[in-house]
């Protein structure tokens, strides 16, 4: 028991399943684009290092949010100290600028890592814009998902990028959704940073009343074409915002979390096997 409360304190504290739910994405997306590849599947886990550098950093800076967020046994999981992530950061962005086509990311993230991360009066620039800090959570998941995959086999434009959207729309409610739900997770520790996330704006009631009329059409589309397994996700999604709506245990979605990363792998393995 001890040590899976050490493990789940870690993996909970450090954010570790979201940039693994991408990372996974991304191997998903470029098996389907023109195969995985030994170089690709390091590049893809490079821009996974990248997000979870963002959220160890989010995690050192944001004190006001993690007093109210952050449960007693994951507190006790001390942050690294500023040299290690300027390190990790620095042979992170090394890698990607030499080695991967995904420089456009790459200076994305240097522009928005920092506005994202580190506070200015106690809040973080993004985090004080209303919904923008859902937005950026929700670029980055499709940039490393979606955009990184098409990137090793294309050169990138704002035409090709568009119309990446326009063929992939299906997967934007579901990172969305994704984005929203950890928003309403960390809902009590953002009204008192003053961080304006979309359930801070709405409420939580609002909030998921909202993702369920997004949601619907996306379940009835895959009910028409008897696309049973994404029917199933779709409706585990809108039950898990529902839930969320009663500020459930930290523990509860990370269990979502859980189910999203076992998701990803099984539609991994079968597109290998296929």
């Amino acid at each position: 028991m001890r040590a899976f409360s050490a493990v789940y304190g870690f993996v909970s504290a450090f954010r570790v399943q979201l940039p693994l739910a991408a990372f996974l994405l991304f191997l998903n997306m470029a098996s389907a684009m023109g195969g995985l590849k030994a170089a690709g599947i390091a590049a893809g886990a490079a821009l996974a290092v990248m997000i979870q550098l963002a959220y160890l950093l989010d995690r050192r800076f944001s004190q006001r949010e993690d007093a109210v967020n952050v449960p007693a046994v994951e507190l006790r999981v001390s942050p690294a100290p500023p040299a290690f992530f300027a390190a990790l950061l620095l042979a992170d962005s090394l890698y990607i600028l030499l080695h991967t086509p995904f420089r456009p990311l790459l200076a994305l993230s240097v522009v928005f890592v920092p506005l994202y991360a580190v506070p200015v009066d106690g809040v973080t620039l993004i985090k004080r814009v209303p919904a923008l800090k859902t937005l950026v959570n929700l670029a980055a998941f499709w940039g490393v998902g979606v955009l990184a995959p098409f990137l090793l086999h294309h050169a990138f434009s704002w035409t090709a990028a568009a119309a990446l959207v326009r063929a992939t729309w299906a997967l934007i409610p579901f990172i969305l959704a994704l984005s929203v739900i950890l928003d309403m997770r960390d809902y009590g520790g953002d009204a008192e940073a003053g961080v304006r996330s979309v359930p801070v704006l709405l409420g939580l009631k609002a909030t998921a009343a909202a993702l369920a009329l997004l949601l619907a059409p996306v379940l009835l589309r895959h009910l028409v074409l008897g696309e049973r397994a994404d029917s199933a996700w779709t409706l585990w999604t809108m039950a898990a915002a529902a839930a969320a709506a009663f500020r459930p245990p930290r523990w509860f979605f990370e269990l979502y979390l859980l189910s999203a990363n076992l998701m990803l792998l099984c539609g991994l393995a079968g597109r290998l096997a296929s």
